[in-house]
């Protein structure tokens, strides 16, 4: 996971470097994708440190809701790209970055997963 937010930590330099921004509409999904993420990932460790299966659960729905958002993000964010609303710059970095959280909440799954087979 460390390596996933080191990825996003040199994408946003990346764009700072490149004076690039994001659309509004791609700022909102990087907010809603990486909350959503994130949620994932703090139910899994709350889940592995209590042993709650309950939270070990909410934690698998949550990655399932981070998966179906980034594949809709990836849609939407083509749309930006052909109506060329969206820096190519942009982008890559907005295509990278939810990829990475994606990674991060299936790592967070494989916590989760050790709650489950107890």
């Amino acid at each position: 996971m460390g390596d996933h937010a080191d990825n996003i930590a040199e994408l946003a330099q990346d764009l700072i470097d490149s004076d690039s921004t994001f659309t509004e509409d791609a700022k909102k999904e990087l907010i809603m994708i990486t909350q959503t993420g994130l949620k994932c990932l703090e139910s899994a460790i709350k889940a592995y440190a209590s042993g709650d299966s309950g939270l070990a659960e909410k934690a698998l729905g949550l990655e399932d809701q981070v998966d179906d958002m980034e594949k809709t993000m990836r849609s939407t964010h083509i749309k930006r790209l052909v109506q060329n609303t969206c820096d190519p710059t942009a982008g890559i970095v907005f295509i990278d970055t939810i990829s990475n959280m994606e990674r991060i909440s299936d790592h967070a799954i494989n916590i989760a997963q050790v709650v489950l087979a107890k």
